[in-house]
């Protein structure tokens, strides 16, 4: 962070030093733009035309005075701060001097890490500049300088004794470019005469739909984009892999609002040899985020792909899908496969009652394993075709597969089981192949699917007690960034997504994200949205920053936790001990309604509750044991409710209540 301020200045007082020979010097340089000076390996690229201007806003905003009480921030900080002082201490020569156009660009240099090549243009004072020369009197005795050539250009080597690292700089024509690594500034120097992302027709594009008087134009190649996740998290990302696969480029205006919230509005181009599901939305139609009315409030994300009907998209998806023989072969093949074993029609009785909506939720999480908090949401032209066609799959996977499936009643609201591998693989393609064999229940218009019952169980109940996304007051206020309608729009509520997002990382970066949870999560929310325009897609990007306070007691982002409350079941009808405390009990929700038993064990590995079940409920015999292993609780249940006698004990083994039930 550092890094960055330290090379502005240095590109500002270089300027500065050059112009006082201006007008006595007359020259032709040859000007080169600085875009083509930016190696093709980039991964984003920031451009500003009044990086002066745009930092005393930045100085000023309630973000940049969170970020300075942060340590992680500290080097920026500070740096920034020395800015700051250069800039007022100096306000006569720079108002003099006037703007200088700034690129920073982003490389990976290794596969775990990644540095910055700085671009300033200085127009014709760079043709005055003597960089050994003028930096010589500025150095104190903690740094050496050295120089040598590189293709006929210097390459001046500044090296801090004190920190043991190297500031690279050189003249390119009218552009000053400097980075901390030298391979960074000697690529900037072979892109002189074989300019790459400067003349790429995909970029040219998307970049004369981004305007030049907004604060900064932020611009992502997403052809790297995957090598970027992968320094950053150490492992590799499917929806990362397959955004690096279909899409190009994307240019943003990029303005700070209120202090408080950064927006980026701009287009995202998609590669023409792709065969994906952005090629199908281009004549697909939009449709509005209906989904959000029965999310829970505390929905962690929320991602939605519309259109005007699911049944054109589809065929859209497998018109694209024919450029690619291989994948338009498989999905024949699976979808026969399929079609064949259960007698039915994937179209007639699948695709064609599917609406205009289909999203991906994930929440908070209900227990420590994997993907008990994901759930697929289909928004059906009809709630009871999509009931009759889905009751008449499952009569066909109950005749075809001796597994017999279960269904439970919660809360007035059937729970099913598809026990069929490989069903959403089909007509979903990789973006769903996490959900295999799911359950799914039926809501108003919207067919629920889950790997876990237990996260069908927490959509009901926050639908039925109105706790749900689309009433949020914080997601409302956020939401009205967006247009009404997209193709694509993705919402992240950044506190409930942080554990999961730790997760997901690893080295550096994991530790880095642990250490500082409050700053992280003080960009509470965060919004993606996409739609076609002008042969590309319009593409909005915001970021909203909260106070930590207002985070800690809003009930849409308090961390989640791990677990549901222990919750009191029937009233006892007898105590022996009438002093003692009530017997509570785990609140068991087996992830596999055709599962017998029941078993959870503590971190150490010791048996914490062992229970018998009966067509996903609790039904038999039920033991619950300290981490110690002595018994804690035992009884029996009946069809979910406690029956006959029950007992607790100490730690040491000794009884100290018992209730009949």
């Amino acid at each position: 962070m550092m890094k960055k301020a330290i090379l502005i200045v240095l590109g500002l007082i270089f300027g500065i030093s050059g112009y006082v020979g201006y007008n006595y010097f007359f020259t032709n340089t040859e000007t080169l733009q600085s875009i083509h000076l930016v190696p093709r390996n980039a991964i984003y690229f920031v451009a500003s035309d009044t990086p002066i201007e745009n930092w005393k806003v930045i100085r000023d905003s309630e973000i940049w005075e969170h970020l300075q009480t942060n340590t992680y921030f500290a080097d920026l900080t500070k740096s920034a701060n020395t800015l700051d002082t250069i800039l007022n201490e100096n306000k006569k020569f720079f108002d003099l001097l006037g703007s200088k156009k700034v690129i920073v660009s982003a490389h990976p240099i290794s596969k775990r890490d990644y540095d910055f090549l700085f671009i300033v243009d200085l127009k014709k004072t760079a043709k005055l500049l003597q960089l050994k020369n003028i930096l010589k009197p500025m150095l104190s005795k903690d740094f050496s300088i050295s120089e040598r050539t590189y293709k006929k250009k210097e390459i001046i080597e500044l090296f801090d004794k004190t920190t043991r690292e190297t500031l690279y700089l050189s003249i390119i024509n009218n552009n000053l470019v400097s980075s901390y690594t030298h391979t960074l500034v000697e690529t900037a120097i072979d892109q002189i005469n074989a300019s790459t992302i400067g003349r790429d027709l995909k970029f040219i594009e998307i970049n004369k739909h981004t305007q030049d008087n907004e604060m900064f134009r932020v611009f992502v190649q997403y052809d790297y984009l995957d090598d970027f996740a992968q320094i950053m998290t150490n492992t590799s990302n499917q929806w990362i892999t397959d955004l690096s696969k279909n899409l190009v480029f994307s240019g943003f205006d990029m303005n700070l609002e209120n202090g408080n919230k950064i927006i980026a509005e701009g287009y995202t181009n998609i590669n023409d040899n792709s065969y994906s599901y952005l090629q199908a939305f281009t004549n697909a139609g939009v449709s509005p985020q209906k989904i959000a009315n029965i999310a829970p409030h505390r929905t962690s994300m929320y991602f939605s792909l519309g259109f005007n009907d699911f049944n054109l998209f589809y065929e859209n998806y497998k018109t694209v899908l024919e450029k690619d023989t291989k994948a338009s072969t498989e999905l024949e093949k699976n979808t026969k496969k399929i079609e064949d074993f259960l007698g039915i029609s994937i179209k007639d009785n699948f695709i064609n009652w599917i609406d205009d909506e289909i999203a991906l939720l994930k929440l908070e999480p209900m227990s420590e394993g994997a993907n008990t908090d994901f759930a697929v949401v289909l928004k059906a032209k009809s709630a009871k075709d999509a009931n009759t066609n889905l009751d008449f799959i499952l009569k066909r996977i109950k005749k075809k597969t001796p597994l017999k499936f279960k269904q439970i009643d919660y809360k007035g609201y059937p729970i099913k089981f598809m026990s069929i591998k490989g069903f959403f693989k089909v007509f979903m393609g990789g973006y769903f192949k996490g959900l295999d064999k799911p359950y799914y229940t039926i809501i108003d218009d919207y067919v629920i699917f889950s790997n876990h019952p237990n996260t069908i169980k927490y959509i009901i109940t926050n639908y039925k007690e109105k706790n749900i996304l689309a009433s949020a007051s914080n997601y409302k206020k956020f939401k009205a960034n967006f247009s009404s309608k997209s193709n694509v729009f993705i919402y992240l509520n950044t506190p409930m997504s942080y554990k999961s997002i730790v997760n997901s990382t690893s080295g550096t970066t994991k530790k880095q994200l642990q250490k500082n949870k409050a700053y992280f999560t003080s960009f509470a929310q965060l919004g993606v949205q996409l739609f076609p325009e002008k042969g590309v897609f319009k593409s909005k990007f915001v970021i909203q920053y909260q106070d930590q306070e207002s985070i800690i007691y809003s009930d849409e982002f308090k961390a989640p936790k791990v677990g549901p409350e222990p919750i009191p079941d029937n009233s006892p009808v007898f105590v022996d001990t009438e002093d003692r405390e009530l017997i509570e009990t785990l609140d068991i929700n087996p992830p596999d309604l055709n599962a017998k038993e029941y078993e959870e064990k503590y971190t150490n590995g010791e048996l914490k509750v062992r229970a018998k079940l009966k067509d996903g409920l609790l039904d038999g015999r039920y033991r619950e044991y300290y981490q110690n292993g002595e018994i804690k609780i035992k009884g029996f249940y009946k069809k979910g409710k406690r029956s006959g006698r029950w007992k607790k004990y100490d730690t040491e083994g000794k009884r100290v209540i018992s209730i009949r039930y």
